[in-house]
């Protein structure tokens, strides 16, 4: 970081290994880091003086992370906030993100994953500062519904927060399939459906079965024909020509992507809305009355 100011980072846990870790983590990378063990010593300190990153244990005994969160919401609203936990689930997942968090961690994570939610936190201020911005809706179990501008700071929220959603309940094969399809179809709405202009807004929807799970995203464009759109691996070179003569930057690729890895996608006739749907390859277990599922390596 020579060259710039020092970003600081706050980290929030409970458990002294653990900030003991991060702060030594983050000083190696040029952060200026403070380690704190509780939600209110957090706050005492962010009236101390401007953080530009909280990183936030959600459970710690007094003020858990959901309260910790609110506070620094409503009284630190430029401040980026990372949720960590050991413990996901769908309501903490859509709580927090609810409430202005910018991304979720889920225990235990690489030093490589940390530091790439930092980074990202750090960039996405802008978001933080702005939580009416993103919508979240929860109306039933396993359904989710997120809306944000047309962004790309809300990109890697929408891929961060739909990975941690289903974290622990899917196959890391599915999961890596459905991170892909759902990347790419979200950048094309941004970028191809919107075309970029950030007044427009795209919605992430999203509903988990007991064997499949389904995807519907939309945007504000006027859409398109998805039929007119060519298989780019037929001729690769010659599909890359075509775009640079059409004067349209490197790609297409993404709804070619998202045919490969899941197994259903379909377009309303505007063409602004697709449907994604894969079957889940785990074995689905009742737990407490949650729909979950096993790997093979369970």
């Amino acid at each position: 970081m020579s060259g710039e100011a020092r970003q600081a980072v706050l980290v929030v846990d409970d458990e002294a290994p653990m900030r003991a870790f991060l702060e030594k983590l983050l000083a190696k990378k040029g952060y200026a880091v403070t380690a704190v063990d509780s939600g209110q010593a957090a706050l005492t300190e962010l009236g101390r003086r401007p953080y530009d990153v909280v990183a936030l244990d959600f459970r710690m005994p007094g003020m858990n992370g959901a309260e910790a969160l609110s506070r620094i919401r409503t009284d630190h609203p430029g401040v980026a906030v990372i949720i960590m936990t050991a413990y996901p689930s769908e309501e903490s997942v859509v709580r927090c993100m609810g409430q202005g968090a910018v991304r979720f961690l889920i225990k235990p994570f690489t030093s490589g994953e940390f530091l790439r939610a930092v980074a990202g936190a750090t960039h996405d201020r802008r978001a933080a500062a702005t939580e009416s911005s993103l919508t979240v809706r929860s109306g039933f179990r396993d359904w989710v519904e997120l809306t944000a501008p047309s962004r790309q700071e809300y990109l890697a929220r929408f891929e961060n927060f739909v990975d941690a959603l289903y974290d622990t309940r899917l196959a890391p094969s599915d999961k890596e399939d459905i991170k892909i399809a759902v990347s790419e179809i979200v950048g094309n709405a941004m970028e191809w459906g919107n075309k970029g202009d950030q007044s427009r807004k795209v919605t992430v929807s999203y509903c988990l079965f007991p064997e499949e799970i389904v995807f519907k995203i939309e945007d504000e464009g006027e859409g398109f024909a998805p039929s007119n759109i060519p298989d780019p691996s037929g001729n690769p070179v010659e599909h890359l020509l075509d775009r640079l003569r059409q004067g349209k930057r490197v790609g297409g690729y993404g709804l070619h992507i998202a045919r490969k890895v899941m197994d259903k996608v379909v377009h309303n006739e505007k063409g602004n809305v697709v449907i994604l749907s894969k079957r889940l390859s785990a074995q689905a277990d009742r737990i407490g009355g949650k729909t979950r599922t096993r790997s093979a390596s369970t």
